[in-house]
């Protein structure tokens, strides 16, 4: 075995985790490469030293808190799941709502707008303003609304091609 080869086996050599036949040229190899095998002894003594650290203990009570805690969130946990299933419901129901109330209002002027009830707006002396009633009039909403540079130019094109006919 080479080198790279056994630098990346050593881990489960030591664990006791290869088959019998790659541990056997994995430790053939240690024997014969120092590089590998003073890596193999690092790896052996920094395992010894975490062997050597003692375990953790627990603050006294900590088990019985840890209990009633986990015993807390199973009676909770329906409760938990149910708002975790409604809120998406409850954040979602204004934005339909606001669409709608904009789709209703938007039809209810459209309708007072094409039907002649909504008055131009007059200026103090009482006449109406031509530019009022061209801007609510439906036709500003024309592929090409009248009195625009893209109505001139369209014009302009008809008039061509009908005057070389």
């Amino acid at each position: 075995m080479r080198c790279p080869k056994v630098r990346r086996r050593l881990s489960a050599y030591q664990d006791g985790e290869l088959k019998p036949g790659e541990a056997v040229r994995v430790e053939a190899h240690l024997q014969d490469c120092p590089a590998c095998r003073e890596r193999y002894q690092e790896l052996d003594r920094i395992w010894r030293s975490l062997g050597e650290l003692g375990g953790i203990q627990p603050s006294p009570g900590f088990y019985s808190r840890l209990a009633r805690r986990i015993e807390g969130q199973q009676r909770a946990g329906l409760l938990t799941r149910l708002r975790w299933a409604v809120h998406p419901l409850t954040a979602a129901l204004p934005s339909p709502a606001v669409l709608i109330l904009g789709i209703l209002v938007g039809i209810y002027t459209g309708n007072l707008v094409a039907t002649g009830g909504l008055k131009p707006l007059r200026s103090r002396s009482g006449s109406s303003m031509a530019g009022a009633v061209t801007l609510l009039s439906l036709r500003a909403f024309d592929a090409v609304p009248p009195g625009t540079l893209g109505e001139g130019y369209l014009r302009a094109v008809c008039e061509l091609k009908d005057g070389h006919r």
